[in-house]
Parts: structure tokens; sequence; C-alpha cells
């Protein structure tokens, strides 16, 4: 008998900063757009779940549902710029930010807000009950297993 494949969670990333292929050492987007985990959009649209670390409402599992209809939704750029990326985009998006996480590797590493695209989607992912996706995700970097034992451990 052959199991259906479990459904995953699909992943959108709109670059703000400009997107460069070759930068799948710098970028994590950028290698995670290269292994087919994420897709590039040019608009995020009404009604989505955008992640946006200055959302005045945290991720939930209640936001499941909506992370399953419809995917999750990234934006890829400085972090001095998002705020008016933000302002630009309409209110019919749901913004969601993540509570608990710390950055493991980077310029940001030990911050708990400033995190890598990729890190962010993990995360997402596990918070949603997709650790397997989350897993996943996460092989294509060198720092997983630190994320993994700072982020995921004692944690639902």
């Amino acid at each position: 008998m052959v199991l259906p494949m479990s459904k995953k969670i699909k992943l959108y990333v709109k670059f703000e900063g400009g997107y460069d292929p070759y930068a799948i050492d710098k970028c994590t987007a950028a290698r995670c757009v290269s292994h087919g985990l994420m897709k590039i959009i040019d608009e995020i649209p009404n009604s989505s779940l955008l992640l946006y670390p200055f959302a005045n409402e945290y991720l939930t599992v209640y936001d499941k549902s909506l992370a399953e209809a419809h995917g999750i939704y990234l934006i890829d750029a400085p972090w001095d710029i998002l705020p008016a990326i933000n302002s630009r985009l309409s209110d019919d998006i749901r913004r969601r930010k993540l509570i608990n996480v710390r950055e493991v590797q980077g310029p940001y590493k030990g911050s708990d807000y400033k995190i890598s695209t990729a890190g962010a989607a993990a995360y997402a992912l596990f918070i949603l009950g997709y650790r397997e996706q989350a897993e996943e995700l996460l092989d294509v970097f060198p720092w997983k297993d630190d994320f993994i034992k700072e982020n995921f451990r004692n944690r639902r």
C-alpha cells in the first residue's frame, strides 16, 4: 500500500533588495529558491499570510488553516526598508510576527527578531505543526542543527 505524501505548506518570497541567483552563500532565501523550497513572487495577494517582524499579532497554530490554504509569504529585504515596504501593502494581508525565535548564524546571531528569511520560514512551519517540512527546509544550511537545538527544543 502506498501512503500519500504529507501535505506541505507553500512558501513564497518577494525580493525587495534585488534577487541574485548566485548569492546562495549569502542569502538564505536565494538558497531556498535554488533548491525549490520557495517560489519567487512579484506581489503579495490580499488575504494572504505574511511573516512580518513588526506585525501586531504573533503567528499561532490558529493560523494553520490560512497557511494551508494560501501558503506563507515572506519579504527578503534589508531590515531598514521593511516598514516602507509594509506601508505599500494592502491592509487585507494578514501580518504575523514570530515569538521565541533566536537567530543562530550571520550578523544577527542571538537576535530574537532579526532572523534570516529561511529561519523565519522554518520556525513558522514548526509553529504550525509542520516540523518535517521545517527540517527539510533547514537541510540545505550548515547551521541546521544549531537552529533546531535553539528553537525547536522543548517547544510544541
